[in-house]
């Protein structure tokens, strides 16, 4: 039930006093003619003269508004203070448009209550959206492309599907010829990038830094050719890309230190059962021999190593017994009786070419036992003719053109070693050293003639020096014989150098004092053309003695000196 508005209650208190009724009703004025009252056609409690529309009992002054599209308080306003918010949804995604408000009862076509739309004529583009990679604030947060990988990507100017480091971008999508890889070592081979295979090519295909390695999945075996017959030795492997020096690409080798010993040579016989090609067989096992290469051998009965003439030989590859490869014996019953060597002698000296000889039972014309002519065609050239200093030819072929040496005869002093011509130095050291073996020493300095000196250390003069032949100069004076010297060249020498007790190496004025016990510390008459070296069980030990200087045992301001010479 409507309730009563107090505008109604004053009316109804009013209504009896005009008129007998609420409803229409006659009333007689003074003209004596009937007037009609409209009074609340609705019954909204609101007589027609307020009433904005009579018709309707939800519509009156004071009615409460409400969203109906109508002025439900007679206001001249309609739905005022009760309608929504809503706004535009042009592209229709759900969600409006904040700048495009409508008010209404009820959300219309195109409109909706949530104003969150960034961009009201996209519909990809809202809160409820998903990010992509477009530039564009899709989820409208106010950040764009947010959350997308944006590289760096790196430029694949090869398509190897690795990128160059030094070049490179940064977006949300992989710019066309860009990689997310940036690791490629040369971006412009295609055959080069981490984790390629390497192979023979020349270039770092795997990018480790290293180029044509030892992984590459062509590499080469080759084979070491020792010999250069175009054949490697299997036990000598190389991996390469390229062809090493000395080595082939053929391992067939079966003897890498002969050139004549490999697949493509020809099977021949030799004393040695050697398989010159390589086949595993040798000599007569090798269905390939070369019969050409087999040889005759003939009986040896007496043993002599050489073979009966008058027997006929056997040709075969292989020794027999009792069987040698000649046939020069004198008397094959005779062990004594052998045939000589016989050498050219072609320029009649009596020496022959080593080179040029044959086996004879006979005396040979041209020829003569004695071997050893360094050159047979110069009859002045030979063991027995003398040597001539300094003009280039060996003439005694003792394979040294000597040099003429300087000499002189007895003990020198204060010499300048540059006159020391045609000698050599053999051997030096300190006074103060000791230890080497005299064997060693003498297989140092071991020419014909030997020169025993002393100087100060880095002084070209000799303060003391003499010279002889080798023989003499080393010439075994005896352990324990403290006078004893033996003369050559105007020098009394003395050495002893033995196994067993202390010795002494040097020499001294003919006739003159000596004390060898004590490495002749007696001055005597010529005190400075005297020198000492103490020795023991084979080994030189200090020296002692250069010329007047004596106790020189601790020193290393003195040199010993040896010398050697032809």
């Amino acid at each position: 039930m409507q309730k009563t508005t107090p505008f109604l209650l004053v009316l109804l208190a009013t209504c009896g006093t005009f008129v007998s009724g609420c409803g229409p009703e006659e009333t007689e004025k003074d003209s004596g003619q009937p007037v009609v009252i409209d009074v609340d056609a609705d019954h909204d409690g609101v007589l027609q003269e307020y009433d904005c529309d009579d018709d309707d009992r939800f519509t009156y002054p004071g009615a409460p508004e409400i969203c109906d599209g109508k002025d439900n308080d007679c206001d001249d306003q309609v739905d005022e203070g009760v309608q929504e918010v809503f706004y535009s949804d042009a592209d229709g995604d759900g969600f409006g448009d904040p700048d495009s408000p409508v008010l209404a009862c009820e959300p219309g076509q195109g409109l909706v209550a949530d104003s969150n739309d960034c961009d009201d004529s996209d519909p990809e583009r809202n809160p409820s959206a998903a990010e992509t990679c477009d530039g564009l604030d899709n989820n409208c947060n106010g950040a764009v492309d947010e959350g997308m990988d944006d590289g760096p990507w790196y430029l694949d100017a090869d398509s190897d599907g690795h990128g160059d480091p030094e070049v490179s971008v940064e977006d949300c999508e992989i710019p066309t010829g860009y990689v997310e890889a940036g690791d490629d070592c040369d971006d412009s081979q295609p055959d080069v990038f981490p984790g390629n295979e390497e192979h023979c090519d020349g270039l770092d295909n795997d990018c480790d830094l290293a180029v044509d390695e030892y992984d590459a999945v062509d590499i080469v075996t080759w084979y070491a050719d020792a010999d250069s017959d175009g054949y490697g030795n299997p036990d000598e492997p190389l991996l390469s890309c390229e062809p090493p020096e000395g080595y082939v690409l053929d391992d067939g080798d079966c003897d890498d230190s002969r050139a004549d010993v490999n697949p493509g040579a020809t099977e021949v016989c030799d004393e040695y059962d050697t398989d010159e090609n390589c086949n595993g067989y040798a000599d007569s096992e090798d269905s390939t021999l070369d019969e050409s290469g087999m040889v005759e051998m003939y009986p040896d009965a007496d043993g002599d190593g050489f073979g009966d003439p008058a027997a006929e030989g056997l040709l075969t590859c292989e020794g027999a017994e009792g069987m040698v490869f000649n046939d020069y014996d004198c008397d094959d019953g005779d062990a004594s009786i052998v045939p000589d060597t016989w050498y050219l002698d072609a320029d009649g000296d009596e020496y022959g070419d080593p080179d040029n000889l044959l086996y004879s039972c006979e005396v040979e014309e041209g020829r003569t036992t004695r071997a050893d002519d360094c050159d047979d065609g110069d009859a002045l050239i030979n063991p027995d003719v003398p040597e001539i200093c300094e003009n280039g030819v060996d003439e005694d072929c003792d394979g040294r053109d000597n040099s003429c040496l300087y000499t002189f005869e007895g003990i020198a002093t204060d010499l300048d070693e540059s006159e020391l011509e045609g000698w050599e130095l053999c051997y030096s050291d300190y006074y103060n050293e000791s230890g080497t073996e005299m064997e060693t020493i003498l297989g140092a300095c071991y020419m014909d003639n030997l020169l025993l000196a002393c100087a100060e250390a880095g002084s070209s003069t000799l303060i003391v020096a003499a010279h002889g032949p080798r023989d003499d100069v080393t010439y075994d004076t005896g352990i324990g014989d403290y006078d004893t010297t033996h003369e050559a060249n105007g020098v009394a020498w003395y050495y002893a150098a033995s196994d067993g007790g202390t010795g002494a190496w040097g020499y001294i004025e003919p006739g003159d004092d000596i004390s060898k016990s004590e490495c002749d510390t007696a001055d005597g008459s010529y005190p400075e053309r005297k020198l000492c070296w103490h020795t023991r069980y084979d080994a030189i030990l200090y020296g002692w003695r250069c010329g007047r200087i004596t106790d020189l045992n601790t020193s290393s301001a003195y040199e010993r000196l040896i010398y050697q010479g032809e």
